[in-house]
């Protein structure tokens, strides 16, 4: 399959890039714009035919090149003469019809050989020629169809096509089933509208009676401090009414100078004791006697002060070292440096687990649940919702990746049929999500506890904002889904059948497209 086409100063092409994509490219645009001249090019490129009225005005040199999905690369160029490269392999010298034998090895577009060397191009139609051997007499078609290998494949395509279409028509009636059984579950489900109401009124009374209850508790503090006030301002009174006929103290003149002089006192009487009982001890000792000339005997003293010293020092030195014994060998260290990091680890996870306790010590016993199957149903119906969502968000991630399509014509009859098809999925998925809601109801607790209650309008909450943005996700969806279709009605009503030329029945075709078919249906 070609993946791209560039053409290089080909007649009305100064510079065109073409990426077809998978399955039926369709170019559409007015009039000598140059939309024949692209077939034309692969003609040339598959041919190598007459192309000397194929450069465009003022150039010297023109080319197509074609890259294929099994990475084949094949460019035609001409200068003065033409010529090719093939994957890298240069092929010049070619007389006008003379083509390499690897061309038609990478692009598989050769024209048919019959039995009297006739030949029959497949792959090519212009704008002007009659429809594929419509033209032609039963002779010629009766060659064709001898010396061609595909016609058991075209019968076999037919044969696929019909069974496909039966299957479509199967799944066509089932949907139509499972519609009417789901419209009368959403009959039967009318009544959850009103229990949705009623149960929005109980909650907001629950809310006021919590509110009143929290006001009731601050007012009783309240009172509980005024009557504390109330008993103290009566202990006061009494006081102030025993304390009432006494007279007021003399006034006192400053004592601190007083104080200084007693503190000055008290520490001369101090002195003065230390000084007589210092006296007394000296009276009792005889006056020294004359001292000789020292400096003799204090070198003496001095020399053997120092060798005491040294003594000592060396003496201290032989008792430690006498107790010191020879060094051990020393061992490989790895293990004890494995046995630290351990240890170090193990510390880290002992700290991790005390604080984990303590965080457990902390924490309440969990409130006992009165239905765990409910809640586990209910828990399966929301990862299935996340599921469903991650499988929307790649689709339309994946949608948001196709180009931009052509301008299309009015598709009314078959945007109708599709308004349709997208109102049916839309009213499935609403009462697919209403029925898995509904079986995770339980019966409401007392109002004295709340915890389940809040646990469930939680879960509520989470599951209708999820349950929006699918349904957002949808409308994305449909709306890219109406501007492809309209782009197929578009190419459909434009194209002729590759297999017979008729013309293609646009409803038809968005019809098994829309079923998962890429057979066409003629008019």
């Amino acid at each position: 399959m070609i993946t791209r086409i560039e053409l290089t100063n080909f007649m009305s092409h100064a510079k065109t890039v073409i990426e077809p994509a998978a399955g039926l490219t369709v170019l559409v645009g007015p009039n000598n714009v140059g939309k024949s001249a692209i077939v034309a090019a692969l003609q040339i490129l598959c041919h190598n035919e007459n192309s000397t009225y194929v450069m465009r005005h003022g150039e010297r040199e023109c080319s197509v090149s074609v890259r294929t999905d099994d990475e084949h690369l094949v460019e035609w160029k001409r200068r003065n003469s033409p010529s090719y490269v093939i994957d890298g392999q240069i092929f010049d010298r070619l007389r006008s019809g003379g083509i390499p034998e690897e061309l038609h090895q990478a692009l598989r577009l050769p024209r048919v050989n019959a039995s009297n060397d006739e030949e029959f191009d497949i792959h090519f139609g212009t704008q002007k020629s009659p429809i594929f051997l419509l033209g032609n007499s039963g002779t010629v078609a009766a060659r064709f169809f001898a010396s061609s290998s595909d016609a058991i494949r075209l019968v076999m395509v037919q044969k696929r096509h019909k069974e496909k279409l039966s299957e479509a028509q199967r799944e066509k009636n089932r949907l139509e089933g499972e519609s009417r059984q789901l419209n009368a579950e959403l009959e039967m489900l009318e009544p959850i509208v009103d229990i949705n109401d009623r149960l929005e009124t109980i909650e907001r009374e629950y809310e006021e009676l919590l509110q009143l209850a929290a006001w009731l508790d601050k007012a009783e503090v309240q009172v509980a401090v005024l009557t504390e006030h109330a008993a103290r301002l009566i202990q006061f009174t009494v006081q102030a009414d025993i304390l009432s006929p006494l007279i007021a103290p003399p006034i006192l003149p400053p004592i601190v100078q007083l104080e200084k002089l007693i503190a000055k006192l008290e520490e001369d009487n101090r002195n003065v004791e230390s000084t007589a009982s210092r006296v007394d001890v000296y009276s009792t000792i005889s006056p020294p006697p004359k001292m000789a000339t020292v400096d003799v005997i204090q070198t003496l003293i001095v020399a053997i002060e120092r060798t005491e010293v040294q003594v000592n020092a060396a003496n201290l030195e032989v008792a430690v070292l006498s107790v010191l014994s020879f060094p051990p060998v020393l061992h490989d260290l790895t293990p004890l440096s494995r046995l630290a990091e351990n240890s170090a680890r193990f510390s880290n996870e002992v700290a991790s687990g005390t604080e984990k306790c303590r965080s457990f010590v902390r924490l309440t016993t969990p409130p006992t649940l009165t239905d765990t199957e409910s809640l586990g149903q209910f828990i399966n119906r929301i990862e299935t919702s996340a599921d469903e969502l991650d499988i929307a968000r790649v689709r339309n991630e994946n949608l948001q990746l196709l180009a931009t399509p052509p301008e299309i014509e009015d598709v009314e009859v078959f945007r109708g049929l599709l308004s349709s098809m997208v109102r049916t999925t839309k009213q499935l998925a609403y009462l697919e999500s209403q029925l898995g809601s509904l079986t995770t109801l339980i019966a409401p607790v007392p109002p004295t506890v709340t915890s389940s209650l809040e646990t469930f309008t939680a879960q509520l909450e989470e599951a209708i904002r999820r349950e929006q943005g699918c349904k957002n996700e949808l409308t994305i969806a449909e709306v890219e889904l109406a501007t492809v279709t309209n782009e197929l009605r578009s190419q459909a009503a434009q194209s002729h059948c590759r297999l017979c030329g008729s013309m293609l029945n646009p409803d038809q075709v968005i019809a098994r497209a829309a079923a998962g078919f890429g057979v066409h249906e003629h008019e």
